[in-house]
């Protein structure tokens, strides 16, 4: 299941959820029904010669995190 990010609509908490894209959950701070899906992120992770992988984080930019280089993204 994909993570989406929402933004509930009566206290504007701002939460993630791992749900199916036809699903739209209730806010887990004040138990709305009413959210909105606003757009994210991508999370990103490199693999290494001994097949460890690790996870980089959302989207370039985000806490300093980039994708490494060598992309031509920069």
């Amino acid at each position: 299941m994909p993570m989406f990010d929402f933004r509930c609509d009566k206290c504007e908490h701002d939460f993630e959820a791992f749900v199916r894209a036809s699903v739209t959950p209730n806010c887990p701070k004040c138990a709305a029904e009413s959210v909105t899906r606003r757009l994210s992120s991508f999370g990103v992770g490199t693999s290494s010669s001994s097949g460890a992988g690790a996870y980089l984080g959302r989207a370039k930019g985000i806490a300093g995190i980039g994708c490494g280089g060598g992309c031509a993204c920069h």
